[in-house]
């Protein structure tokens, strides 16, 4: 994530790694696209 350009590359990475997660488990199909995220709920301090 350090040499993402933009905001809409973060949130493909981070929908990416949770679609990657739920994949995993007993449901499939999830795509990055069928997560969404508000950056400003984080505390990255």
């Amino acid at each position: 994530m350090a040499i993402v350009e933009c905001e809409d590359e973060v949130r493909q990475i981070v929908g990416q790694a949770l679609a990657d997660y739920f994949n995993g488990g007993p449901y499939g199909g999830f795509s990055a696209d069928d997560f969404e995220f508000d950056p400003n709920e984080f505390d990255l301090s």
